[in-house]
């Protein structure tokens, strides 16, 4: 495997997830040294269809229990790092919002700001794996903001709060 090929790459900068029901993940982890005196050790996560590596980490012996809690630490890092692309799309997405609701002909979305920031992480937070439900209540947020809280447009939702049909 080339060294491009084994670059960490985030969910959000791979456009081939998009729609893919599942994410099958193919995970190891490796210490410095065999046995008990292990100072580093790494934990990487891999796509196992696309063969990217997702996510890695390097954890040192200080900042856990013992040598035995590094692999563990590691790949709760990595899960961590999948993640961490949603807070990362919330923080760009408060930023722009921010900019634009500064602007005169636009003062009104001011108040939704933090509002629209709460819909993404709730959209991403409640999917349970479905990857309709998160766009069409990402959508909904545009229904909200102009007042409009039923609407039949969508496949799944057709209330303002989302529950399923």
């Amino acid at each position: 495997m080339s060294a491009s090929r084994m670059k960490p790459v985030g969910l959000s900068k791979v456009k081939c997830y998009v729609g893919k029901p599942d994410l099958v993940l193919a995970g190891d982890g490796r210490c410095d040294s065999p046995g008990h005196s292990a100072i580093f050790g790494t934990c990487s996560l891999m796509d196992v269809d696309t063969n990217l590596v997702l996510a890695s980490n390097v954890v040192k012996v200080t900042e856990v229990k013992n040598s035995h809690n590094m692999e563990n630490e590691g790949l709760i890092r990595s899960f961590a790092d999948l993640l961490y692309d949603v807070w990362h799309l919330g923080k760009s997405l408060g930023k722009k919002l921010t900019k634009a609701a500064n602007r005169k002909d636009c003062a009104d979305l001011q108040p939704w700001v933090k509002s629209i920031k709460n819909h993404l992480w709730w959209c991403a937070g409640t999917c349970d794996g479905d990857v309709t439900q998160p766009k069409e209540r990402w959508m909904s947020i545009l229904r909200h903001i102009v007042n409009k809280h039923e609407w039949h447009v969508a496949s799944m939702y057709t209330v303002g709060n989302a529950d399923p049909r």
